[in-house]
């Protein structure tokens, strides 16, 4: 939420009038608020190089299996994957 100064000033002016020093009141405040979107991208690298294919499986089975669990967290926050 962010102070809508212009809307703060001209409502302290319409009910105290244009005057030096200008009172603003509680029911003066104006605020805006705003949906603020944020953006990250995310990459993952997966080594298919040869020797992962020969003994990639008996040596690290976890890179086989992160692709799932990833295309599952992309549809679930970016629908346009699913």
């Amino acid at each position: 939420m962010n102070l809508d100064v212009s809307g703060t000033l001209l409502s302290a002016i319409a009910r105290e009038g244009l005057r030096v020093p200008l009172d603003v009141d509680y029911q003066d405040l104006k605020v805006r608020q705003a949906e603020y979107q944020s953006s990250c991208a995310t990459v993952v690298m997966l080594d298919c190089s040869h020797s992962m294919i020969l003994y990639g499986e008996d040596r690290s089975p976890r890179p086989r299996r992160s692709p799932s669990p990833f295309r599952t967290c992309c549809a679930r926050s970016i629908p346009a994957t699913a």
